[in-house]
């Protein structure tokens, strides 16, 4: 794996690619709410 130069990483992301020089990574996480009945 490999990280370019001049590369932002977003806080909590999980890298499994390599990352270009010049660019933003970030990993989107998807949340759900589940509402649970009393």
């Amino acid at each position: 794996m490999k990280i370019g130069s001049n590369v932002k990483i977003g806080a909590m992301s999980f890298i499994m690619e390599d990352v270009p020089d010049n660019c933003t990574y970030v990993t989107r996480k998807e949340s759900r709410v589940i509402i649970r009945e009393q």
